[in-house]
């Protein structure tokens, strides 16, 4: 008899344990309503708040009317080929949407997927990055939108120049389409501010040493700036140790979480918050109450806020009150 009891104890056990599984687990696989592939180009926190800021919203708004969604997650890790495969495991899984982050992500799977809906998030130009065929209303109908990360250049270009920079190396990753965009606007802006510029290029992080280095050696440029650059945002570690082993330039980059990094001082926007904005036009796609060739890109609203990195500042001897 205490056997059987015991026996009953455990099967009640593992019924309660497999409950609480379904409860919490209940919005992923099979058993959601629908099923979102996201594909990040790689690892760094601009992206990673977007696509958190996307899952989060996404969830809370499928909740909201008694629906689940889950996420196929992928992370390319910086390679194109695993980018492709990513899409096309999405396309033989028959997801419901796509979400792609940054401008390459985006580019591969428009190029391969034409009636998925896919949408992207923190890609600078799209229009001219060949993504949609204008940023606005007006384009010509696909599967493709979403919203743009574009920085603020002309005024982190006047911030450059607040932080008494007299000329600034330009530095950006050349086959990212997303910067070679914001560096011409840079350099407008400088000629518009008569703020002097040289610009730098890598095309990998293998050479972001030698570069770094060329720069500390051009006793002319004192000042350094970074836009919103995939491959420089993943090695802005790299960039900073290699700044303190030359003569300790400010740094200006195109967003916050870089900034934080290896920088002293930006205007950024919300890229978490951009994620939400986002999940919205996720959720008009999916409830089917827009089409997604139909919705125009979007931009965050609101005016950037400054933020100033003390710790980086006093990293580099700079002092950050000629702001003040």
């Amino acid at each position: 008899m205490k056997k059987t009891i015991k026996l009953l104890a455990v099967v009640m056990a593992i019924a309660m344990v497999a409950t609480l599984c379904f409860v919490a687990c209940n919005n992923t696989g099979a058993d959601a309503d629908f099923t979102v592939g996201i594909l990040q180009p790689i690892a760094h926190d601009a992206l990673g708040a977007a696509n958190q800021g996307f899952q989060d919203e996404l969830t809370r708004l499928m909740a909201g009317v008694g629906k689940t969604v889950a996420f196929d997650n992928q992370n390319a890790q910086g390679n194109a080929e695993t980018m492709t495969t990513i899409v096309s495991t999405f396309m033989s899984k028959g997801v419901d949407l796509m979400l792609t982050i940054g401008t390459g992500a985006t580019q591969t799977a428009a190029g391969l997927d034409k009636t998925t809906p896919i949408l992207f998030t923190a890609v600078t130009d799209p229009a001219g990055a060949g993504i949609v065929s204008s940023n606005g209303a007006d384009r010509a109908s696909n599967n493709v939108s979403g919203t743009s990360d574009m920085n603020p250049v002309a005024l982190q270009m006047q911030l450059c120049k607040d932080l008494g920079m007299t000329k600034v190396a330009l530095l950006y990753t050349s086959s990212e389409d997303n910067s070679r965009i914001q560096i011409d606007m840079a350099k407008s802006a400088c000629d518009s501010i008569g703020l002097a510029y040289v610009v730098k290029t890598v095309s990998g992080m293998d050479e972001i040493m030698t570069v770094m280095n060329d720069i500390g050696a051009d006793t002319s440029i004192d000042g350094i700036y970074i836009p919103t650059d995939n491959n420089l945002a993943a090695n802005a570690g790299t960039i900073h140790s290699q700044n303190l082993a030359n003569r300790r330039l400010p740094i200006v980059c195109g967003e916050e979480s870089m900034n934080g990094l290896c920088g002293v001082a930006t205007y950024s926007i919300d890229y978490y918050e951009l994620g939400k904005q986002t999940a919205q036009m996720a959720f008009d796609i999916l409830m089917g109450n827009k089409k997604v060739g139909e919705m125009p890109v979007e931009y965050q609203s609101g005016t950037p806020a400054l933020s100033k990195n003390e710790g980086v500042a006093e990293a580099l001897g700079f002092d950050l009150s000629i702001l003040d």
